[in-house]
């Protein structure tokens, strides 16, 4: 009788403990919410751009560089992005892409010359691909549309988005 009783008594000790620790950890992400709880490669992805604007971007008809809008967003694919013309996707973004859309990580206007950084954005759960997309004043003959792979937990991800005379680019930056 007295080993059962010996038994709880370090079995009650052990909870106390492992309370005590468990309502630290609350306490501490409550009190302060930016507090990583769980391991790295478990986080959700974190996506930068390093966007910069080429000094003779998005010519206007006195062949003047204008400012470039650009859209980042999370998919699951990028085949509806490529598939339908600007106006479907920007007038009505959430019914041309659909379930492929995770999350439209916000536009943002970047003047000639000019470099800025975007996000960081975290990505969505089920995110496959990081689009752009450029609203160029030739829509015709410019490039205004790229994306990337990325994984949607367990990165920092850093990327290039240049936005050239008549094209977009996002480059992933390695290292």
């Amino acid at each position: 009788m007295k080993r059962l009783a010996g038994f709880f008594l370090v079995a009650v000790m052990g909870l106390s403990l492992a309370a005590c620790e468990t309502s630290e950890k609350i306490y501490d992400v409550i009190s302060d919410p930016d507090i990583q709880v769980g391991a790295d490669e478990v986080q959700p992805t974190k996506v930068s751009l390093q966007a910069y604007a080429a000094a003779d971007v998005n010519k206007n008809f006195q062949g003047e560089p204008s400012p470039v809008v650009v859209r980042v967003l999370a998919l699951s694919s990028d085949h509806r992005v490529f598939s339908y013309d600007y106006f479907s996707l920007t007038d009505s973004m959430e019914k041309t892409l659909g379930s492929t859309l995770k999350a439209d990580l916000g536009e943002t206007m970047i003047k000639p010359d000019t470099y800025q950084v975007l996000g960081p954005y975290e990505l969505p759960e089920g995110t496959r691909k990081i689009a752009v997309i450029a609203e160029y004043l030739d829509l015709e003959k410019a490039v205004w549309r790229t994306s990337v792979n990325v994984r949607d937990v367990g990165d920092n991800d850093q990327f290039l988005l240049l936005l050239l005379d008549e094209e977009v680019r996002l480059v992933k930056q390695e290292g």
